[in-house]
């Protein structure tokens, strides 16, 4: 997840430009191997290809200097002892080691704050979040992990979405598109 955060900080400080394929109604349906989501249609999002697991889904939207992330992902417990932990375990040791990932990979590149870990109820789901900004001396990042548990014990696979906005320092954006993620979440489909 990291990797994603230094991607988004990146596509910020260089210039805002993507390529993507522009989401319309004829491909706002993404399908993946382990889940299904729908995407807001023509709102300015554009699915990008950055991986070649079929799991992964990442969008983004440019306006003006302020650039959107939406990455839809899973993961698996691999530890055996840990498949019999309750989602709530599974998902604190996962916030906990994200947390602890970017304190030490941002070291000297970034200033973490504001974490703020709970749950958040979307559509008839439950989900484990994580809330937090990254500061660099040019950008700010506001970024919010969900973390969706299709079972409560005896896991396997759970579904891993992040929504980030970034912009120059200083310089909130005047628009936020959490809700448009908040929508994607809500359409979810476990496999």
């Amino acid at each position: 997840m990291i990797r994603y955060l230094l991607v988004s900080i990146l596509v910020l400080l260089v210039g805002c430009s993507t390529n993507g394929i522009e989401i319309t109604e004829i491909n706002n349906q993404i399908n993946t191997p382990k889940y299904s989501i729908t995407v807001p249609q023509n709102r300015g999002w554009k699915t990008q290809k950055n991986t070649d697991n079929p799991d992964v889904s990442y969008m983004e939207k440019i306006i003006d200097s302020n650039g959107y992330i939406m990455r839809f992902s899973t993961s698996w417990v691999k530890d055996e002892r840990m498949k019999s932990w309750s989602s709530k375990q599974v998902a604190d040791l996962y916030r906990e080691g994200e947390k602890n990932n970017m304190l030490m990979m941002g070291s000297g590149l970034y200033q973490l704050k504001d974490v703020k870990m709970g749950k958040k109820k979307v559509g008839d789901k439950q989900f484990f979040t994580m809330d937090y900004t990254t500061v660099t001396s040019e950008v700010e990042q506001r970024a919010s992990l969900y973390l969706y548990f299709p079972k409560k014990t005896n896991i396997g696979t759970f579904f891993v979405s992040l929504y980030s906005e970034g912009f120059p320092r200083n310089k909130p954006p005047y628009k936020s598109f959490k809700n448009e993620f908040l929508e994607t979440l809500n359409s979810l489909e476990m496999k």
